[in-house]
């Protein structure tokens, strides 16, 4: 980068005044450092956005934008920037860590485990969500059952839990209702056959 400068501040005319010359290295270098300044905003941002993914629209998304529209609104190259969840590969050294609170902290924002389904775990990955969200998302997600409830059987409740972050398509909500079983009587006139023994129709 100096030797760029070098090189452009050596291109000045030298028939320039002094002052002329001088005024005009302070705009080569003003220029020189604005781009440089525009070159590390371009690298920092291609690195940061080479840790973000697309994804499909989950449910799992569509609740945390229910809870916090407001911090997952932003439109970034044309997709919906979710800040709330992250996608977090993971070793098992460093799980046993994680699995003390279930928390980890992300420029200074606290995540808590959510979710990993069992395709996540394959590719050892885990879903967190905001900590400030966690409660209400749990909540919704369990549709009723008691967050503190045992489970013989944890992989099963994972797979099950992680399907709310399976691809889907929303649909109009179908009109219909669900009632108790019930028996009833309802008139109604059938054509009757009739056979003799010898099978023939009567």
């Amino acid at each position: 980068m100096k030797i760029e400068l070098q090189k452009s501040i050596e291109e000045i005319d030298t028939n320039l005044t002094e002052e002329e010359r001088k005024e005009l290295i302070k705009s080569k270098k003003k220029e020189f450092n604005n781009n440089l300044r525009n070159a590390f905003e371009n690298c920092k941002e291609k690195n940061h956005n080479s840790y973000k993914v697309i994804v499909r629209d989950t449910e799992l998304i569509r609740i945390i934008r229910a809870l916090n529209l407001k911090n997952n609104d932003t439109e970034e190259n044309g997709y919906t920037y979710i800040k709330d969840l992250i996608c977090v590969s993971v070793s098992v050294p460093m799980y046993k860590q994680i699995e003390k609170d279930g928390v980890i902290k992300v420029n200074h924002v606290r995540f808590k485990r959510i979710l990993a389904s069992s395709g996540n775990v394959r590719n050892k990955k885990v879903i967190f969500i905001n900590e400030k969200l966690y409660d209400s998302a749990m909540t919704i997600l369990l549709c009723g059952l008691p967050k503190d409830m045992e489970h013989e059987q944890v992989s099963k409740y994972n797979a099950y839990i992680g399907l709310v972050n399976s691809d889907t398509i929303p649909v109009s909500t179908p009109r219909m209702i669900v009632i108790d079983d019930f028996t009833t009587k309802i008139p109604e006139t059938f054509d009757v056959v009739i056979k003799d023994k010898n099978k023939n129709l009567v």
